[in-house]
């Protein structure tokens, strides 16, 4: 299951997960952009509540989300 697909995925995260996820779906390519602290200023969130919820989806950190949502928004849009 890829990245977006998981943030979609409501009912699996917290209250806080989802303000995240709320966040980064509302403009996917603007969120490989922010740093983290704009992220979770946006999120209303702090920013370790971001680098949970990137580690429940199977990143390191927020770096590694990012370049892997990088490369899932390039796929996707390679196949529009």
């Amino acid at each position: 299951m890829g990245l977006l697909q998981q943030l979609n995925n409501r009912d699996a995260l917290s209250k806080t997960a989802q303000q995240v996820a709320d966040t980064i779906l509302a403009d996917p390519q603007a969120a490989l952009s922010l740093p983290i602290a704009e992220l979770a200023r946006r999120a209303s969130v702090s920013e370790p509540s971001v680098n949970r919820l990137c580690r429940s989806l199977g990143c390191k950190g927020y770096p590694d989300f990012k370049v892997k949502l990088s490369g899932e928004l390039s796929s996707t849009q390679g196949k529009v």
